[in-house]
């Protein structure tokens, strides 16, 4: 029997992705024809430079359509950034007692969302918990038998600009049957286990210039908020400080370790192209832990805004690019949130990097969809 192939296009906030996926062994995946561009990317759902943006959009269609030139559909990542996410309760009643099936869960649904909102359209559909006319609470109801069925349902939806712009650009080189994903649902429910979702969990994705705070609860977001800072702005902290250029920064970033402490005359060696460029370690430390104070204000806005009481033996979970590879930084968040905080990533050999959680998370919802 043939596997089960798909067509990934995943947009970040500084680079984009597309390949051709299937399941491996034991929960594995197998990637073909990868390719990564870097773009301009995005802030307060806009593309920074639309003609760079669907330009960088068709290159990746092609390199879709040379590896597998059947392939006619495409999953596309969606942001948090061009997102919202709705909360709604809803409940259906029967004459009588009858099996929980697809068909009953999808009328709940139906039910729950009937709303139309000017320049937005529903992506994704998940529920958070379901209850039964006993007033059991569960996670999943399908094969339970009720005469009732409530239901706390996340829905997730994409504003029409960001979807109008991907489909044109997309038809332009022969994908005309486009489905969109929330990244963020994406990642909640490959990256957090079933069991710790059921009670409670909460996830950031730390990007280079967007991240995502994420509170989950069963299949769905109870609370999601975009945010435009991310290991970018260390970046650019970096160079304002001491007026270099922005690869040496980025390059001195990725050389700390936070957790040193270090003498006045240690320095950082960063090697730029025939020279040699050196910085304080006590500087970098300093205006390094400066940017991520940032950080930490706006996750603690999103615990503020969920209006949520959140217990406190709840780990805060960190996954994406922006500052997960930055030694001592989940330390000084969590001292600076009070929270215990932690990184999270994909469980698969090669692919183990919290910077591969968007796109394999994609992947493994599509999979799932298709």
């Amino acid at each position: 029997m043939q596997k089960k192939r798909v067509a990934v296009l995943d947009i970040g906030s500084s680079k984009m992705t597309a390949f051709i996926g299937e399941r491996g062994v034991n929960k594995t995946f197998i990637i073909k024809g990868f390719k990564e561009i870097e773009y301009s990317g995005y802030v307060g759902g806009e593309f920074l430079n639309l003609a760079e943006t669907t330009d960088v959009i068709k290159q990746l269609a092609v390199s879709l359509k040379t590896s597998s030139p059947d392939t006619e559909k495409i999953f596309v990542g969606v942001p948090a950034g061009f997102t919202r996410n709705i909360v709604r309760d809803a409940q259906i009643s029967f004459n009588k007692k009858r099996k929980i099936t697809e068909k009953e869960v999808y009328a709940l649904y139906e039910r729950g969302y009937k709303d139309e909102i000017i320049g937005c359209s529903v992506i994704n559909r998940s529920p958070i918990l379901f209850e039964l006319d006993d007033f059991r609470k569960t996670p999943d109801a399908m094969g339970e038998f009720s005469s009732t069925l409530k239901g706390r349902i996340s829905y997730i939806l994409c504003i029409d600009y960001f979807t109008k712009t991907i489909r044109s650009a997309l038809a332009e080189i022969g994908f005309d049957d486009v489905e969109f994903v929330s990244v963020a649902l994406a990642e909640a429910m490959y990256l957090i286990a079933p069991e710790q979702r059921d009670r409670l969990a909460l996830l950031v994705d730390v990007g280079y210039i967007a991240s995502t705070f994420m509170l989950v609860q069963g299949d769905g977001i109870l609370y999601q908020r975009s945010f435009d800072y991310g290991g970018g702005f260390i970046t650019a902290g970096l160079t304002e400080r001491f007026d270099a250029d922005f690869d040496v920064a980025e390059k001195l970033k990725r050389k700390v370790t936070l957790s040193i402490d270090a003498s006045s005359d240690d320095v950082y060696e960063v090697i730029n192209g025939d020279e040699c460029v050196y910085f304080n370690k006590n500087k970098v430390k300093t205006t390094i832990l400066s940017s991520l104070d940032k950080l930490a204000e706006e996750i603690d806005t999103c615990f503020k805004n969920t209006r949520i009481n959140i217990p406190e033996y709840l780990p805060l979970l960190i996954t994406g690019g922006g500052v997960c590879f930055l030694r001592g930084a989940k330390e000084h968040l969590s001292n600076r949130l009070n929270v215990i905080v932690d990184t999270v990533s994909p469980n698969i050999p090669l692919y183990d990097t919290p910077i591969n959680s968007s796109y394999l998370s994609v992947l493994n919802l599509a999979l799932e969809q298709q």
